[in-house]
């Protein structure tokens, strides 16, 4: 199972259960390599070019399948023709994050203090990250850097250290750092508050009214992968993410179920396409070589 986030990460955690569930499922060991790097277009390109025998399978969702197109002038593959949908996943919310030093207690507050202080900049490491940070930079006015991580830990290093003034992190990850005393969250980037942080705002509540971006995962297969393959993988995942155990699991790390199958996941990601185009040109991101 490739995942093109670092080890340690949320999507890694995610890819780490799954992989379990799922060998329990199939009675195999299931092995999770992590390919972090380019905002996860390393992992999928590897999974794009495995053979189709239902042996390698991506984690993957809106960061490649969905926003890659229009970050990219040029990807290593196709999002729709060089994959098989297996079935969907989970619905995962973003967390704005400061350092737990800064004097900041809201969005307001962090606003205001990044147009007093004039020379600013946030961190990212996927494309929901920078999508976030680019609308909320658009939307409130602020003249501040994007710095590209290779991986999320490398970002809340610097934020710890004062480099950058403020990350959108996957709440799995993200709010497990504030419990730690390591960040401190101020609002979630999707429309409605999560189970996991029912205290924290939106960043629609906020002051940023309409501001809504709720990545997605999924499963898929190289292109080609036969139908009784993907039919008996999307049937033991299904079966996973029904679970009691899972919906408590997803709910810890402030997601929640995507229920679907291939079908689903088909048609959505071509929904998500076009969406995702639309925010980001609204955010004014151009695509780079």
């Amino acid at each position: 199972m490739y995942v093109g986030y670092a080890a340690g990460s949320g999507a890694d955690l995610l890819a780490r259960y799954l992989g379990q569930k799922l060998s329990e499922k199939a009675g195999r060991p299931v092995i999770v390599e992590n390919k972090p790097g380019a905002t996860a277009t390393i992992a999928a390109e590897a999974a794009s070019r495995a053979k189709p025998d239902g042996y390698t399978i991506l984690l993957t969702g809106s960061s490649t399948h969905a926003t890659g197109p229009w970050l990219f002038k040029k990807l290593p593959f196709d999002p729709i023709k060089d994959f098989t949908p297996i079935t969907t996943v989970e619905k995962l919310a973003f967390v704005m994050m400061v350092d737990a030093g800064t004097p900041a207690t809201s969005v307001a507050d962090l606003t205001a203090h990044l147009k007093r202080k004039g020379k600013t900049s946030y961190g990212t490491s996927n494309t929901t990250a920078l999508a976030a940070g680019e609308l909320y930079k658009s939307m409130a006015g602020l003249d501040t850097l994007r710095v590209n991580y290779k991986a999320t830990q490398e970002g809340v290093r610097d934020l710890n250290a004062g480099l950058i003034d403020f990350m959108f992190i996957d709440a799995g990850f993200g709010l497990q750092q504030a419990k730690e005393g390591h960040l401190r969250a101020l609002a979630v980037t999707s429309a409605n508050r999560i189970e996991a942080a029912p205290d924290l705002p939106t960043m629609a509540e906020s002051g940023f009214p309409g501001f809504d971006l709720t990545p997605w995962w999924g499963m898929y297969g190289p292109a080609g992968l036969p139908q009784p393959i993907r039919d008996k993988l999307e049937r033991w995942f299904n079966e996973i993410i029904a679970s009691e155990e899972t919906k408590a699991f997803f709910a810890r790390s402030g997601a929640e179920p995507f229920v679907g199958n291939a079908k689903v996941l088909a048609d959505f990601q071509v929904e998500e396409i076009e969406k995702w185009g639309r925010i980001f040109r609204a955010a004014g991101v151009q695509p780079e070589g």
